[in-house]
């Protein structure tokens, strides 16, 4: 097994970098490729604090608002790979965290699963469904958008929405290992503290290295200590009705869950002090509806409970069906949500869904604790993304895992009877159903740096040489810098799909590779995004008042404008702006202005 984790380690750290290595070799000479391709705008949010880290900062403020902030925020994710793009760069820092990370999650991954009771060939399958497994996305997929546009039959399924494994890198592995660092640091360490928990149970010294991941995950990723969280109150209903409990072993799960608290009181700390803090935690980012999250899952899940229902005894049981009632709930409450309309669950609708996990964890009596985590894993994994609170589906995190281990589990159970080749053969058909949407995945990477667009729409992977000129210009001003520059026009395709933005939207790369303070650079870390949006176009816009550009001026503090050349980018509405300060750079399209004070 160790020998099979160590290939497959290395075969997901090389896919993931696929693309990387593609799109390095498609970057024009004298410009530079930022690596990333989805969501180009957060992995800025993540350049700014590294690129405060290089400048020697222990403690980050928000460099996409320009409101007084007293930078109290500490992540030490970032500030370690801050230290690193020192040596090799950001964009080199943050591809290098994603790859080891991807790799070293497989690695533990495969630990975890030696704990379980199941041959050797069916815990091969069970890494393997957990790495590249998804749901029924591959067969509605959508470049852009969370809709369906076509005519798919998912859509009957989904209400039109298309599947979570379609969007939403975080609930899945190998999108994850394609796009951040970050959430495959945090997979390991949800990992690492299952296992803490599990080992708890007969050894204390367990308690400190879980104590230790809590610390790092509240630190860096902090929604994921929710999600634990509800997984360790279904844990106990578990062990509760499989008559493993253990006031002990409980106690010693307390500590682990405490090791959280001197980051949370931190956090607690900056969410009181710092009100532009307070203005990003207040972002809507409501869960997706939930059909949309069965169809991201719906193929493992059904054989996972297939399995159970296989291993209940006598048939059928209560539990069986009281598990089966948490999607149920779920799915009937969210068949007339309109996605992003609201919190699909109040208080009292997430209580009843939570409620029915513990029941059915209790009535399952798994007497196994490593099925009873997975279980209740899985069926929380469902209800915490509807936590009525605001960030909610950051809850995702790793959903795909529990669901894809169980449904390996269940099918090495299923094909235990046939021939090895038999086996074989279903297993890869079953591997090949799941992995659908993560070849898609890598597709879209690959196409998304063909075209030089960001899932965004709105920025580009690749700086030609004029536009890294006029960055690394600004990077050599002296001083607090507050950049405006001009926002992106997507280029939408009659056929569909959009292709490079006229121009790219330049604000969330000058924050995140110079430091610089962008005055409208980011949907949920500037303050009042969109109106900043507005006016920031109006600056670049023919026919807009110049007592107006003024007035701009002076309310955003603005010392330089990142300014696209009117004729290069002709085919867009944009104006010269050079008397509103002094050219300090002007190269292939590109303008540096310094703006009169």
């Amino acid at each position: 097994m160790r020998r099979f984790a160590l290939v497959a380690a290395l075969a997901a750290a090389l896919l993931a970098s696929l693309p990387l290595i593609l799109g390095l070799m498609g970057s024009e000479a004298g410009g530079l490729y930022l690596q990333q391709q989805t969501a180009l705008d957060d992995q800025m949010v993540y350049a700014a604090w590294m690129r405060q880290a290089m400048d020697g900062a222990f403690l980050f403020d928000n460099r996409f608002a320009i409101e007084s902030q007293p930078g109290l925020t500490f992540h030490a994710y970032f500030l370690m790979l801050g230290w690193l793009a020192k040596v090799v760069s950001i964009p080199w820092a943050l591809s290098i965290a994603r790859i080891v990370f991807s790799g070293m999650f497989v690695l533990v991954l495969a630990g975890f699963l030696e704990r379980v009771d199941a041959r050797e060939p069916t815990r091969k399958l069970a890494v393997l469904f957990a790495v590249f497994g998804g749901g029924l996305g591959f067969a509605a997929w959508e470049m852009f958008g969370r809709e369906i546009l076509g005519g798919s039959p998912v859509r009957f399924i989904t209400g039109g929405h298309l599947p979570t494994d379609v969007w939403q890198p975080e609930a899945f592995t190998f999108p994850s290992m394609l796009t951040s660092g970050l959430f495959m640091f945090s997979l390991c360490l949800i990992l690492l503290i299952f296992n803490a928990v599990l080992d708890a149970r007969k050894d204390g010294k367990a308690v400190v290295p879980g104590m230790i991941g809590m610390l790092l995950l509240m630190n860096i990723h902090s929604y994921d200590v929710v999600l634990i969280a509800l997984v360790l109150v279904g844990l106990v209903a578990a062990a509760v009705g499989g008559e493993f409990f253990d006031k002990k072993w409980m106690l010693r799960c307390v500590l682990i869950g405490l090791g959280a608290v001197p980051a949370a009181l931190w956090f607690m700390h900056v969410i009181k002090n710092d009100p532009v803090f307070q203005a990003r935690a207040a972002t809507e980012t409501f869960t997706g509806n939930f059909r949309g999250v069965l169809g991201g899952v719906l193929p493992a899940m059904v054989l996972a409970y297939v399995g159970l229902w296989r291993g209940a005894d006598p048939k059928p049981k209560l539990g069986f069906f009281l598990a089966l009632g948490v999607p149920v709930v779920l799915f009937i409450a969210g068949v007339k949500m309109a996605p992003g309309a609201g919190y699909m669950l109040g208080w009292p609708m997430f209580a009843l869904v939570v409620g029915i996990g513990m029941l059915a964890l209790w009535q399952l009596k798994i007497d196994k604790p490593f099925r009873a985590l997975l279980w209740s894993w899985a069926l929380m994994s469902l209800a915490a993304p509807y936590l009525p609170m605001l960030f909610q589906r950051k809850l995702s995190m790793g959903m795909i895992i529990p669901w894809a281990i169980l449904a390996a589990l269940a099918l090495g159970d299923l094909l235990k009877d046939l021939k090895k080749s038999e086996r074989l053969i279903l297993s890869t058909a079953c591997l090949l159903l799941m992995a659908g949407s993560s070849v898609q995945w890598i597709l879209r990477e690959l196409s998304l740096s063909k075209t030089n667009v960001s899932s965004t729409t709105l920025h580009s992977p690749y700086l030609s040489a004029g536009a890294l000129g006029a960055i690394e210009k600004l990077d050599a001003e002296p001083g607090r810098k507050v950049v405006i520059a001009s926002p992106a026009y997507p280029a939408l395709l009659e056929g569909g799909g959009f292709v490079a933005p006229i121009p790219p939207d330049l604000n969330p790369i000058a924050s995140g590779l110079t430091g610089a303070y962008s005055f409208a650079g980011h949907w949920s870390e500037t303050p009042d995004y969109e109106d900043k949006r507005r006016q920031a176009l109006l600056l670049f816009q023919p026919g807009v008042r110049e007592e107006d550009k003024a007035k701009i001026l002076a309310d955003s503090g603005a010392t330089h404008l990142i300014a696209p050349s009117p004729i290069v980018f002709s085919n867009v509405p944009l104006t010269n702006v050079d008397h509103l300060g002094e050219v300090i750079y002007d190269e292939g399209g590109w303008k540096l202005i310094r703006v009169a004070q």
